[in-house]
């Protein structure tokens, strides 16, 4: 597995499709895989900032977009709902 940290330029990232996302309860990231094997880590907390959800609440669900497969989808125990495109993943 490898795990890519860097922050690269806005626009410059590549599409491609995700693999698999879950959450790691103990960092509080989202660890995404795309289908090249490359794996990112995401905050909770700065998903949660990106979709101006102020109250923070436990993860109940995680889910990659089956269709399209290009960003997934965050439930939360409160009620509230976050999503993430391949490009908030890639440039974050």
């Amino acid at each position: 597995m490898i795990t890519a940290q860097t922050k690269k330029p806005l626009g410059t990232a590549r599409f491609e499709r995700m693999r698999n996302v879950k959450y790691l309860a103990w960092e509080d990231v989202f660890e995404v895989e795309f289908d090249s094997g490359v794996t990112y880590l995401l905050s909770n907390r700065e998903l949660r900032r990106r979709n101006r959800l102020r109250r923070a609440g436990a993860v109940e669900a995680v889910w990659v977009d089956p269709e399209l497969r290009s960003g997934f989808f965050i439930r939360y125990d409160n009620g509230d709902t976050a999503e993430a495109s391949w490009e908030v993943v890639k440039e974050a």
